[in-house]
């Protein structure tokens, strides 16, 4: 770690194609001008170091002019429909506005890893066991799936990766069982893919009592997957 961070384990939250997604890059030096551009490996000694390097990338963005960062009021005026872009679009309002339209289909998730992923899985185990941190992989579920209307899921991929880790798996689907459709529905923004307040303290509140026992384990416990859970 750079700025050698007193850690007590590692935990990676896994949602949807979370393990497909490569390394993005952003620039934005005010509200008239935000790039956004995607490494074209996996490979971490081919990365961009420095930003006239990462540039490079960011400037292949199709339309950069026509992107925005909105103030609050003008994000808020947006979402009660009284305010519209019209000569330009800004990221939320594309994703906003593609999901009120139905949108296209979601991107699947990848059944395999590719090598170069594998590799940095290897490299973060390696790293977790120098340093003795236990990691635990958490699948986060869509509203979707929960709602049972999801034709796929990911979590699969998301146990492979927990197992390559040697890692203690949590199943997040189980922060909402019990919950009623409407309940669900109420715990995510209605016209985004992200839960909202409600939702996101019914998940934290599941995931602080997993914390807590997963941590409290012992090291030689840890490392015997008849101690994890939602598997």
């Amino acid at each position: 770690m750079k700025d050698q961070y007193e850690l007590d384990g590692l935990l990676f939250a896994v949602a949807w194609d979370d393990l497909d997604r490569q390394f993005a890059f952003f620039d934005q030096i005010d509200s008239k001008r935000f790039l956004h551009a995607r490494a074209p490996t996996w490979d971490i000694a081919a990365q961009p170091e420095t930003r006239s390097q990462a540039l490079e990338l960011l400037e292949k963005d199709p339309d950069p002019a026509h992107r925005y960062v909105l103030s609050t009021e003008e994000f808020d005026a947006f979402l009660a429909g009284s305010w519209k872009p019209r000569q330009w679009s800004f990221r939320l309002s594309e994703l906003v506005a593609g999901l009120l339209r139905g949108g296209p289909p979601r991107r699947n998730p990848a059944e395999g890893f590719e090598p170069g992923q594998v590799v940095l899985i290897d490299q973060i185990r390696q790293l977790a066991k120098e340093h003795s941190w236990p990691i635990a992989v958490v699948y986060v579920p869509s509203r979707e799936e929960l709602l049972g209307s999801a034709k796929e899921t990911n979590i699969g991929k998301c146990k492979k990766f927990s197992e390559m880790l040697g890692a203690t798996f949590f199943d997040g689907r189980e922060a909402f069982r019990g919950l009623s459709n409407q309940q669900i529905k109420n715990d995510w923004f209605p016209i985004d893919a992200h839960w909202n307040r409600g939702g996101s303290d019914q998940f934290a509140g599941f995931m602080a009592a997993q914390i807590q026992g997963w941590l409290a384990v012992s090291p030689e416990r840890r490392a015997n997957p008849s101690t994890r859970t939602g598997e």
